[in-house]
């Protein structure tokens, strides 16, 4: 049985599923992928301090996209590289931006590929990691 409990809800109502025992913190705002990640207990979450990092830019329907660099992916043919461009992330459940720029939150938890942020960790991860 999976216990749920809605932040604002009062009532604290169960819902029950037949899975492992856990417990969880659910935001009636989330949508699906941010309650999944905060189920998910097989990633790993690493407490870390965000470094600005390259990007590159290409151009699509006469905009401009930003992309993301990876020590083992090219950048696309005619793409532009740009050693600042990804100075920022958000938190996957709130969108509190971290970064290393001034008055932005410095640290967060990454798995690798999604950041939270500290606060968001504290409340929805770390109390239920081991349970």
């Amino acid at each position: 049985m999976i216990v749920i409990y809605k932040s604002g809800d009062s009532s604290r109502k169960k819902h029950s599923k037949n899975m492992a025992y856990k417990n969880y913190i659910i935001e009636n705002w989330w949508t699906l992928s941010q309650i999944e990640l905060v189920k998910d207990t097989s990633r790993v979450w690493v407490k870390k301090t965000f470094k600005t990092t390259s990007g590159f830019w290409t151009e699509i329907d006469g905009g401009k996209l930003l992309g993301k660099t990876s020590n083992n992916e090219a950048i696309p043919p005619g793409a532009i590289a740009d050693n600042t461009a990804w100075d920022h992330e958000h938190c996957e459940l709130c969108f509190e931006t971290i970064s290393d720029k001034e008055g932005y939150q410095p640290e967060g938890y990454t798995d690798g590929k999604e950041w939270l942020c500290t606060d968001c960790y504290n409340k929805y991860l770390a109390p239920f990691r081991n349970c």
